[in-house]
C-alpha cells in the first residue's frame, strides 16, 4: 500500500509540472499563429470579384459593341490581373506579393464602369442617329417615286434604288430589333445608294429640260403655221404624254398619247426604243391592211436634221460604225395601255385615231417635243437638290471608343 501511494504521488507531481509547459507552448503556439495571421498576404478576392463583376456589367450593357476599346482594355486588364495572381501564388507563402494583381484588378473596374457608361451613351447616339436617317430614307424613297414617276430610269439606276430600299428595310428590322449599330450602318448606306441614284437621273434630266426654251420655240412656230395657214398642226409633248391638234392657231383636240418605252431624250439609233424629237410631217396614211395598228400617219424621219445628228455621232464615236439610224416612225392605233410600250412610234386609242384621221393627214406638221412647262414634277427635278441633311445624320451616331 505505501509502495502505491508513493507512486501515485510522483505521477501527480510530474502532472503539476508539465500542464504549466504544456499550457505555455499552447500560448506560445497561438502568439506564433497570431502574429502569421498578422503577417500573412492577402489575395485580392475582392478586387477581382469587383472586376468581375464590373466586367460582366458591361457586356450586358452591350459594352462590346457600342463601347469595344474600353471594354476590350477592361478585359486585357483582368486577364493580366489573373495571370499576375497566378504568378504571385508559386512563391513561398509568407513570400507572395499581391498587390499588383490587387491594383491591375482595380483599373480593370474602372474601365469597366467606363466602357458600360459609354455604351449607354454610345447606344442612345446611335439609337437616335438611326431613327432620324430611317425618317430621312423613309422621306427620300416617297420623293424619289414622286420625283421619276413616269421617266425611263436606266437598269444601273434602278438596281441602285433597289439595293437602297433592300438595306433600308433591313435596317428598320434591326431597329426593331434594338440592334441599333446595325440598323444606323444599314439605314445610312441605304441611303447613300438612294442620293446616288437620285442624283445621277436628276443631273440626266436636268440636262434633258434645259431644252425647255428650244422646245417652246418649236411648238411656237408650229402653232403659228396653223394660224397663217388656217390648217391643222400637232404639237406632242412626251413628258405629259399628250398628242394636241391645232387648227388657226387654236387647240382643237388633245389626246393620251404612248411612246417608246425609252422614251426620254431624242432618238438616236435603229433600236433604242426613243420616239424621235423634232419637226416632222406626216408624209403616208395608213388604214387596214397596210398597219397592224389599226390606222397610222407616217413621218418623214429621219430628217434632215436628224441625219446630221447621227453622222456626227458616229464620227465622234457616240455610235457603233454598224449603227443604222432606223425610221418607220408612225402615230398609230393600239394605244390606251396605260404605260410606254411602242418601239418608238407615237400610239393612241383606236377611237382617238378615228378622230385624228378627220383632223390631220399627209403634209400635216407634226413637232415632237420633250416638254412644254416646268410642271411641279419637272420643277422639282430643275431644284438644286441638298444632303446637308444628310450629311449632318451621318456625322451623328458615332461610337464612343
Amino acid at each position: 500500500m505505501k509502495k502505491l501511494r508513493t507512486r501515485s504521488g510522483r505521477v501527480k507531481k510530474r502532472s503539476k509540472k508539465i500542464l504549466p509547459v504544456f499550457f505555455l507552448i499552447i500560448a506560445v503556439l497561438g502568439c506564433v499563429a497570431g502574429c502569421l495571421y498578422l503577417f500573412y498576404p492577402e489575395p485580392p478576392l475582392i478586387q477581382f470579384t469587383e472586376a468581375s463583376y464590373a466586367v460582366e456589367t458591361a457586356r450586358k450593357a452591350d459594352a462590346p459593341v457600342y463601347a469595344p476599346a474600353q471594354f476590350t482594355q477592361a478585359e486585357r486588364l483582368l486577364r493580366r490581373a489573373r495571370f499576375e495572381w497566378q504568378l504571385a501564388n508559386m512563391d513561398l507563402l509568407y513570400l507572395r506579393e499581391y498587390q499588383y494583381p490587387g491594383d491591375l484588378a482595380r483599373v480593370a473596374k474602372l474601365h469597366a464602369l467606363k466602357a458600360a457608361e459609354r455604351s449607354e451613351v454610345s447606344r442612345k447616339s446611335l439609337q437616335q442617329s438611326a431613327v432620324a436617317a430611317a425618317t430621312y430614307v423613309r422621306t427620300r424613297i416617297d420623293e424619289f417615286s414622286r420625283k421619276f414617276e413616269g421617266f425611263p430610269v436606266s437598269a444601273r439606276m434602278r438596281a441602285k434604288f433597289t439595293r437602297g430600299q433592300m438595306l433600308f428595310f433591313e435596317g428598320e428590322q434591326a431597329l426593331k430589333k434594338n440592334d441599333f449599330l446595325n440598323a444606323s450602318e444599314k439605314i445610312k448606306t441605304a441611303a447613300v445608294h438612294i442620293d446616288s441614284a437620285d442624283a445621277a437621273i436628276t443631273e440626266n434630266l436636268q440636262g434633258y429640260f434645259t431644252l425647255i426654251p428650244l422646245w417652246e420655240r418649236w411648238a411656237k412656230e408650229t402653232i403659228e403655221w396653223s394660224r397663217q395657214n388656217g390648217k391643222s398642226a400637232i404639237v406632242i409633248d412626251k413628258v405629259e404624254h399628250a398628242c394636241r391638234v391645232y387648227k388657226n392657231g387654236a387647240l382643237l383636240a388633245e389626246y393620251d398619247a404612248e411612246f417608246g418605252s425609252q422614251w426620254l431624250g431624242d432618238k438616236r439609233q435603229a433600236g433604242d426604243r426613243s420616239t424621235p424629237e423634232g419637226k416632222y410631217r406626216i408624209i403616208n396614211a395608213k388604214t387596214g391592211y397596210t398597219t397592224k395598228y389599226y390606222k397610222a400617219l407616217v413621218l418623214n424621219y429621219p430628217n434632215e436634221v436628224d441625219l446630221q445628228q447621227f453622222r456626227i455621232a458616229k464620227k465622234k464615236g457616240q455610235l457603233r460604225s454598224a449603227a443604222g439610224i432606223g425610221g418607220n416612225i408612225e402615230i398609230h392605233g393600239g394605244g390606251g395601255r396605260g404605260f410606254n410600250w411602242t418601239e418608238g412610234c407615237i400610239a393612241l386609242s383606236n377611237s382617238d385615231m378615228d378622230r385624228l384621221f378627220h383632223l390631220a393627214g399627209v403634209g400635216t406638221p407634226v413637232t415632237i417635243v420633250g416638254s412644254l412647262n416646268h410642271t411641279q414634277q419637272t420643277r422639282e427635278i430643275m431644284k438644286k437638290s441638298s444632303t446637308a441633311k444628310m450629311d449632318e445624320i451621318l456625322k451623328s451616331g458615332v461610337r464612343i471608343n
